[in-house]
């Protein structure tokens, strides 16, 4: 029997303290949730100081059950929207998540780091309840080769050990792009922890994201109920629950 999907909502507030403060909000009103502050929105993290880390760390144990994907992603793999991307230097970016990885090993609980495919750099770990997820965007044009050569890449990092999760996301514009995308998942999503996702208009890829759950995929993130998807036709948690519990 295939495991459930998992649910995640990210986050992106520009502090710390108030990513923790809309964090707790969603705990309390989602629970069981995957939470994702998205740390390159936060522009505090571009200067790093001691106060700095210290509000980092409570964001990091803010949370007494809810797993966190810690991400930190570079300007050339976060897509148009101007607010991600993180905006300081690659050294501080891989600083950074290599904080929170160490931070994160000492929790009780499974918890993620994603990081890029194309600057997949090693990330020390202390603990197996911190898993990494191997990341790729597509957001402008791309063909199938594309996808197919990453999924090689993505599953060799996996048996590798130096990634636990795929994750690959591409915008579709076309009910024929979103099939393609689609094809990759069913191919993949019995071989490897995969979160594959065809992101644009949400009449395009709706039905697909609702398959991709009932096949099984690791993960799918989701919008809160009445707010603003951090990615092109996220379904919202209330849907995307109603359609996981009409499988059971």
């Amino acid at each position: 029997m295939l495991e459930e999907c998992r649910l995640a909502i990210s986050i992106s507030e520009n502090t710390l303290d108030g990513m923790l403060r809309v964090g707790k909000e969603l705990e309390k009103k989602y629970s069981p949730i995957i939470l994702e502050p998205r740390l390159d929105c936060v522009s505090e993290l571009v200067n790093l100081h001691k106060g700095t880390f210290f509000r980092l760390k409570n964001l990091l144990t803010g949370f007494e059950k809810t797993p966190l994907i810690i991400t930190n992603t570079s300007i050339a793999e976060a897509g148009p929207n101007p607010i991600f991307g993180y905006k300081g230097s690659e050294k501080q970016r891989g600083d950074i998540l290599q904080y929170a990885a160490n931070v994160l090993s000492s929790l009780d609980r499974v918890n993620y780091v994603s990081l890029e495919l194309d600057r997949f750099e090693e990330l020390n770990r202390n603990s197996e309840r911190v898993k990494v997820i191997a990341t790729k965007h597509f957001f402008k044009k791309w063909e199938y080769a594309d996808l197919e050569r990453t999924m090689y890449f993505m599953r060799e990092r996996i048996r590798n050990k130096r990634a636990d999760i795929a994750k690959v996301a591409a915008f579709t514009d076309s009910p024929e792009r979103v099939k393609e995308v689609n094809s990759i998942i069913n191919r993949y999503a019995h071989a490897l922890p995969l979160i594959a996702l065809p992101m644009g208009p949400y009449d395009f890829v709706k039905d697909a994201r609702n398959e991709n759950m009932k096949k099984g995929i690791y993960l799918t993130f989701v919008a809160p109920e009445t707010g603003v998807p951090s990615a092109p036709g996220q379904p919202s948690i209330i849907d995307a629950r109603n359609f996981l519990n009409g499988l059971q």
